[in-house]
């Protein structure tokens, strides 16, 4: 099977952008963060999304030339997307609180107006990359994409919602945490549909409260929906997803999964700390490494190896972006079908 090379995939996702209207500059921070996540090992929040992005914005869900505008308040900042690009506005707010949290030690941006931002590693790293840390919590108000059950139930009423962490390690990766609340991403359910593959045990359940393994069974009339994470202990995952729902939809006021919206996306909360108006960052950095290193003398079995949350992403990333990557023959399908290919 042919391997893709980064550059030239960034290229060609550019270029589909720009033949539906929108500009050079965002066009490219778009593609780049698609096929970095594709790189990064997360094909849920990659290559698959070019082809989804384009409907959306054919459907008129998305407004490629909508007003970004923004409000500071002392050290919080309120954002309105306009509808644009999710992953536009999130690029740009992360960057300009960035420069926010130099003034403060602590600050934070509510978006509201924002379509899909695409994977929260890409936001969380970059603080982290620059002597701080990052909070982000995120909801979707899309009353299609109710696929999640609350704990106890069989019915979808939530949304997968992500919570996100970055954090400086003293390494060339960031610590970096960017987990859903449900047991599998809805994205990375699709990627095994896409690859025909059968999902773990006791991820989604049919309409019934039965579990199955098929993921087609979250897609088709079945009704199926995903569990909280958490297995027999779902309730804590359960709980999280409350937590990410009320800071990401209600005080960000881009509104709750069960509010009437004819439009889809994201409410996303994002919470930067920066460490050196709070301890000596060398120190940090030094009391930091040595925690890592004590997680890492752990003993493991036969071929195992203690890896940090981060490590994984930065390591895949790498190898991949010099040997290039694959792409599932239903992906590559669908971004023929669109003309992705230069």
């Amino acid at each position: 099977m042919e391997k893709f090379k980064y550059k030239y995939l960034i290229k060609c996702g550019t270029n589909l952008f720009n033949r539906i209207g929108t500009c050079e500059v965002h066009s490219q921070i778009i593609s780049e963060v698609l096929v970095r996540s594709s790189f990064c090992g997360h094909d849920s929040h990659g290559l698959q999304r070019f082809t989804e992005y384009k409907k959306l914005f054919e459907d008129k869900k998305i407004s490629a030339n909508g007003k970004i505008t923004k409000k500071i308040v002392d050290n919080r900042m309120f954002v309105n997307g306009g509808n644009n690009w999710g992953i536009v506005v999130a690029n740009e707010v992360i960057n300009e609180l960035i420069d926010l949290s130099n003034k403060h030690s602590i600050c934070s941006a509510l978006i509201k107006n924002c379509n899909h931002i695409g994977r929260l590693g890409e936001y969380i790293s970059k603080p982290a990359m620059q002597k701080k840390i990052c909070l982000a919590f995120v909801n979707s108000y899309d009353s299609n994409r109710k696929k999640v059950v609350p704990w106890l139930g069989v019915e979808g009423k939530l949304t997968p919602t992500p919570i996100g962490f970055g954090c400086p390690s003293g390494y060339k990766w960031p610590l970096m945490i960017d987990i859903t609340t449900s047991a599998m991403p809805e994205g990375k359910i699709r990627d095994y549909m896409f690859n025909n593959k059968r999902l773990p045990e006791k991820c989604i359940v049919d309409k019934y409260g039965k579990f199955t393994n098929d993921p087609n069974k979250l897609y088709d009339d079945s009704n199926g929906a995903i569990l909280p994470l958490g297995g027999i202990f779902g309730h804590k995952g359960y709980a999280l997803t409350i937590l990410i729902e009320i800071l990401a939809g209600g005080l960000t006021s881009s509104g709750y999964v069960n509010e009437k919206n004819n439009k889809q996306g994201n409410g996303v909360f994002f919470i930067i700390i920066d460490i050196e108006k709070f301890i000596n960052y060398e120190e940090f950095i030094y009391r930091t490494k040595s925690f890592i290193k004590y997680i890492k003398k752990t003993k493991t079995r036969e071929n195992d190896k203690v890896l940090l949350p981060g490590e994984p992403e930065h390591n895949l990333f790498m190898q991949n972006k010099k040997n290039g990557i694959k792409i599932s023959k239903r992906v590559l399908k669908n971004l023929e079908e669109v003309n992705f290919f230069i």
